[in-house]
This record gives structure tokens, sequence and C-alpha cells, in this order.
């Protein structure tokens, strides 16, 4: 009988490694190559949405054509004279890019990146606009991307207590009295939501962008797999047990649809219509979600993280109308 028992228990062990792994590989393979998962959200769908404030913008855009220069972006990105930090934190080394105002402001921008991508990649047009502003930026590189040491992502549970790190340093460094603007895009933008209902969160924080972020990361991953037609609830749950003993946390802990339900700061939502990796539903869950001021923003014509390239005049616009309010 024991060795029976043990044989069962070795099998039903491969067999839950496998389909743990198989998991894995699969949500890998749909994430890191960002592929199309979720069907396009009809216009009937958003008619359906209830929203709280009629200040809520869907715009319109006359071209499918992006108007942004990614290259002279990213040229801008590079050859602009900046500081490269480094944060130690959870026994990594995390590498952040300061790009100091050039006249004195005492307002500093944390730009957090989405998943399986950098700093340079998300942030290069949007940290131009923001040194326009005249406005201090820093933007960092997550574990396990760009510089920074880490061999996987958390989709915003540690990516959370590194950035809540990210402002010690800054608040540290520049002064008690700076002021913050926390963006995010897709994994970064629920990182910063996370952190929206923080105790430690400091008051410096004077409001977040949120864009393209999901609402619930397991939900997320029901969507990604109903995609596939894949079995959506098996898979998740040992996906999550295999999770909790290698990675340390819950899947069901990375909801920030919870954090913004207890919001202590204002939140600008951007969300691209055409988005096919986050659904644009998601956009209003938050919106409608969240307890503190806020403010929505639905760009047409934009896929996943492209709002900002489809239509720079309308994003740039919209943050400019909400920072006005609460810096």
């Amino acid at each position: 009988m024991k060795k029976k028992n043990k044989g069962i228990l070795v099998g039903s062990s491969v067999l839950a490694g496998v389909f743990a792994a198989a998991n894995g590989a699969l949500l890998y393979q749909v994430m890191n190559k960002n592929a199309k998962i979720v069907n396009k959200i009809n216009d009937k769908t958003y008619e359906k949405v209830k929203t709280e404030n009629r200040s809520v913008v869907l715009q319109n855009n006359e071209t499918d054509k992006p108007k942004f220069d990614i290259k002279a972006a990213k040229e801008w990105y590079d050859s602009y004279e900046r500081e490269e930090i480094v944060l130690c934190t959870r026994d990594l080394r995390l590498s952040g890019y300061f790009y100091p105002s050039e006249k004195p402001s005492d307002v500093y921008v944390f730009c957090a990146h989405g998943y399986r991508s950098n700093g340079r990649c998300d942030f290069s047009g949007i940290a131009k606009f923001y040194h326009d502003c005249g406005y201090n930026i820093l933007v960092v590189d997550h574990q396990a991307s760009g510089n920074s040491e880490g061999n996987s992502f958390s989709f915003g549970y540690y990516e959370k207590l590194d950035s809540m790190k990210w402002l010690e340093y800054m608040m540290d460094r520049f002064g008690e009295d700076i002021k913050f603007i926390l963006h995010g895009i897709s994994m970064g933008a629920a990182t910063v939501l996370m952190m929206s209902d923080d105790e430690k969160l400091p008051e410096n924080v004077k409001m977040i962008i949120s864009d393209c972020s999901y609402s619930d990361l397991s939900k997320q991953f029901e969507n990604i797999l109903h995609a596939f037609h894949a079995p959506a609830k098996p898979f998740i749950k040992m996906s999550g047990l295999l999770n909790r003993m290698i990675y340390k946390y819950k899947i069901s802990d990375v909801r920030p649809i919870e954090n913004v339900a207890s919001a202590k700061v204002p939140i600008l939502f951007i969300h691209g219509r055409n988005d096919e990796v986050i659904e644009t539903r998601m956009a209003y869950e938050l919106y409608n979600a969240c307890s503190s001021e806020k403010d929505l923003l639905i760009v047409d014509n934009a896929d996943h993280a492209e709002s900002y390239i489809i239509n720079p005049d309308i994003y740039c616009n919209k943050i400019k109308e909400f920072s006005e309010q609460y810096l």
C-alpha cells in the first residue's frame, strides 16, 4: 500500500507540474508576444456602460496613423543628460534613470513600465512631454527588465513594494516637500493603482495616471485562456498554487480594483478603445470602483499601450487638464 500511495503521490505531483508548466508556458507566450487575445469591444458595449461622472472623455481620431515619432523620442531619451540610479531592495539591484528639469521644480514624475518591457520602451515620448512641462522625471526598470536584476515579474505585487522604496529614496534625496505624479502603463499602471490606498503612501503623491491597467489579474488570465479555448479555472488554480510556492505571493493579491475602491489620491484612467490585450471594459470597472477624484479618457483606434502613440495631443492635454486641478 505504501509503495502504491507513494506512486500515486509522485504521479500526481508530476501531472500537476506538467499541468502548471503548460499553463505557465501558455500565459508566458501570450503575454510575452503581446498577442491579440480578446475580441474588440463593440460600440454597443460602451453605450451600456454606466459611468458616475459626466466628465468622461471619449475622443475620436481622424486617422489611424500614429502621429508620434518614436525614433526621435528615443534619441532624446538616450541623449539627454541623465543620471542612472541604483536601488538595492529585496536582494536585487534595480535601475532607474533620473531626468532633472532644466529649471527648479518641486514636481517629480515616477514612471512605471509594463510587462516584459522597460522604462525606455514605454516612456521615451512621455518622459519628453513631462520634461517640456518643466518636471523632474524618474523612469525605472522593474525587476527582470532593462538593467535591473531579477528572473521574473509579479504583475504589480513586488513592483509595488519596490516603487514605494523609490519614492522613499526620492524624498530622502530631494526633500519631504516634493510632489509626485505616479504614471504607469499596463502592469506599471496596475502597480501604481495598487499603491493608491496604501497607508504608507506619502502625502506627497498628488495624482496617479493609469494607462491600460487590468482591474483583476485573475480575470485577466481568464480572458487570455478563454481566448485560447483553454479551461481557465483549473489552469489558474494550479498556476496559482505553483506561484505561491515559488514566488511567495497569490495571484488573487493583484486586484487593483480593490485598491482604487479606497484610493486616497486623484486618478486619471486612460485606455485604448481597441485594446486587444487588456479589455477596455476594465478601465470602466476601475473608474466606477474608484472612490477618489477621477477622470477617464478612452482613445479611439488605440490598441494596448498605444494611446499616447496614436494621439499624443489628446493624451497630453488631458494630463495637463487633470494636473492643473491637483498639483
